[in-house]
């Protein structure tokens, strides 16, 4: 796949199109990175300089609390994964990117995806669909997290991520649902 074609397939994941003018300019500032399971793309501590889009394989952004692992967020092809606090804010981040598969992820610079952004009205409409996709995607976990009961999360999780849910490993999903590997197994066994 070209890096137009990538750039075209990342703004219909996010509801919109480029024309072939923005899809280039897009493009142009890709790097195509090929990642191997366990691999760290973003480490605690760093400043995220870029987002990813993931065109092949499974990623994860986890944080430590008290020494414990949890995670965040999956993504996997197409889906977009950054660090928004640290990106915009150009601080350290507490939040690590993780392999789950090999695959290739295609970074994108955040100052020159802004810069694009001055240039194009159709690069700054992705930009804001980016923003508001992450944006609703942090609402909902937050509010599965405060309304829905352990099973009622896993079913929404499947719901929203069948991808993620079917390749992820189930240490990785119960700490995304903030549950316990064995409550996680009584939960997928219809038990709790």
């Amino acid at each position: 796949m070209t890096p137009v074609d990538i750039a075209h397939k990342f703004a219909t994941r996010l509801g919109t199109t480029l024309d072939e003018q923005a899809a280039q300019q897009l493009a142009s500032i890709f790097v195509r990175q090929e990642v191997s399971k366990g691999e760290t793309l973003l480490a605690e501590g760093q400043v995220a300089r870029n987002f990813l889009i993931v065109e092949q394989g499974l990623t994860r952004q986890y944080y430590y609390k008290n020494g414990i692992e949890v995670t965040e967020h999956f993504c996997c092809e197409w889906e977009v994964v950054y660090c928004t606090d640290s990106m915009l804010m150009r601080e350290p981040t507490t939040l690590m990117i993780e392999a789950l598969e090999d695959g290739v992820v295609h970074n994108v610079p955040f100052d020159e995806f802004r810069r694009l952004c001055d240039e194009s009205p159709q690069i700054m409409k992705l930009y804001v669909r980016l923003l508001e996709d992450g944006l609703v995607e942090s609402l909902r976990k937050t509010d599965a997290q405060r309304f829905e009961s352990a099973r009622e999360r896993y079913e929404t999780f499947v719901r929203q991520y069948p991808e993620a849910a079917r390749r992820a490993p189930g240490k990785h999903i119960a700490s995304y649902l903030l549950m316990t590997p064995e409550s996680l197994s009584r939960v997928r066994a219809g038990l709790l």
